[in-house]
């Protein structure tokens, strides 16, 4: 090494990143590792490939930037996350190597993944096939549940940290992500930082990333895994308030509006991981890598690495058998309130049919607007049946019912209170005119006066008067 010191500055290109030069590096070292090239940037600082002066091998130098670098609390987090991730050793989570310093710079190696990450190639192939998507899936889910295991969070799974080696190898990067700067920051441009990626993170993440856990992790996969089959992000939005917001308060999306291809059951195994409530989600990856297993759709190995066109599948995914999908739902049945629902019901463009969980209907069913004479199927096409027929809609009906009636009563009572006062009107009248002929001296008045006494009007209004002070209680 004794020779190979720094350059000056303004001899080894332009300054980026973490500070360091980004072109004609081959004779920059920083410490042990000489510099190649720039291949990504994060929250914090840089990543660079270098080679490993003592072992000629190449690897990855992640780079705290010097502007965090002074502040002792960025310094804490960037080193627990080298020191933590130097104690893992799972064959799908990228390796890393305790934290040093040299020439004023903070960095870590980490293991060098010589392919891409997920994100671009999503952008090449636009969506992935169900058995690809599955593969990847499966892998990820196993390296979140060892490092879960260890009481560790990821709380950035996105496809951009889940990198592919040239020969097929899933490899989970950025683990143990450090947390975002300001949490209050809810600008989508401030991405790719330890707050997570606003496109992929579980609600309450966004809301409070103190109330993060495992579960947090399976959504994100969850939304990663509907971006790899259906082509495009579950939710969108302008903002992240806004994205927010739609998680939290939207139906939940489904997969098969995109994509036809994948099984109803994969659909609701990704409902599931997105459930907005972390209590109806699964609350271990070893569960819901039961449930993936047990559709025996996942591919062996990646069909898309030798084939660079679009990777959706020629034919329909045959659905799993009955033996499989009877083993699913014993193992679903502990989140009733997930179960999806075809909902056939009137709205005031016409009749639609959307599909629903459990309890995206119940909540539906609380709108004064929502059409209660709705049917619903638990299989696309019927048979339809109506709400009441169901134990899980009754309650929410009989409410909806309650509060209708007390409505309608509501109504009843003022258009009684409305004929009782046209009612006492009308007598007041007829007893002023009554009195009015009374002091009239003439006998063509005292036979008015007797006339309207016998009128059967003036009794019609008088039982009138009584019947409607029964119906009003006085």
């Amino acid at each position: 090494m004794e020779g190979l010191g720094n350059p000056s500055r303004h001899d080894v290109g332009p300054i980026s990143g973490a500070g360091l030069p980004t072109s004609g590096l081959e004779s920059y070292v920083l410490g042990n590792f000489q510099i190649l090239r720039k291949i990504g940037s994060g929250a914090f600082g840089a990543v660079y490939r270098a080679r490993q002066l003592s072992t000629e091998r190449d690897l990855a130098l992640k780079v705290l930037d010097p502007v965090y670098a002074n502040r002792a609390d960025f310094r804490v987090r960037f080193y627990r996350e080298a020191e933590t991730l130097s104690k893992l050793a799972h064959p799908n989570i990228v390796r890393g190597f305790p934290p040093t310093e040299a020439d004023g710079f903070h960095f870590f190696a980490m293991e060098y993944v010589d392919g891409d990450n997920m994100q671009t190639w999503l952008r090449r192939l636009r969506r992935l096939s169900v058995g690809d998507a599955l593969h990847i899936a499966l892998h990820v889910a196993t390296a979140l549940q060892y490092a879960h295991e260890r009481n560790l969070v990821h709380r950035d799974i996105k496809p951009e940290n889940i990198l592919l080696t040239q020969d097929g190898m899933v490899k989970v990067a950025d683990l143990g992500l450090a947390k975002a700067m300001n949490e209050e920051d809810l600008s989508l441009t401030r991405t790719g930082t330890g707050f997570g990626t606003p496109y992929y993170m579980a609600p309450e993440q966004a809301r409070n990333a103190k109330h993060v856990d495992h579960r947090s992790d399976i959504y994100a996969l969850g939304s990663t895994l509907f971006h790899l089959l259906a082509g495009q992000l579950p939710y969108k939005a302008e903002t992240a308030m806004e994205l927010v917001l739609a998680k939290e308060k939207d139906p939940q999306p489904e997969i098969r509006k995109s994509n036809r291809n994948v099984p109803e059951r994969v659909d609701m195994i990704v409902g599931k991981m997105m459930a907005k409530n972390q209590v109806h989600r699964y609350q271990s990856c070893a569960d819901l890598i039961a449930d993936l297993d047990r559709l025996k759709l996942a591919n062996a190995r990646l069909s898309f690495l030798n084939n660079q066109g679009e990777c959706t599948d020629p034919q329909p995914t045959p659905p799993p058998s009955f033996a499989q999908t009877q083993a699913i739902n014993v193992v679903m049945a502990v989140a009733p309130a997930e179960t999806w629902w075809h909902v056939r019901y009137k709205t005031t463009q016409g009749e639609v049919v959307k599909r629903m969980t459990t309890r995206q209907l119940q909540e539906r069913i609380k709108d004064p607007a929502f059409d209660l004479k709705a049917e619903v199927s638990t299989k696309d096409g019927g048979p339809y049946e109506p709400l009441m027929r169901f134990a899980e809609f009754q309650p929410s009906v009989l409410i909806r019912q309650s509060q209708s009636t007390r409505v309608d009563t509501g109504k009843r009572s003022a258009r009684l209170q409305k004929m009782y006062d046209e009612v006492q009107t009308d007598l007041a009248a007829a007893e002023e005119r009554r009195r009015a002929i009374e002091d009239e001296d003439d006998e063509e008045d005292i036979d008015v006066r007797q006339y309207l006494e016998r009128s059967p009007v003036a009794g019609w209004l008088e039982s009138l008067k009584a019947w409607m002070q029964g119906k009003l209680g006085r």
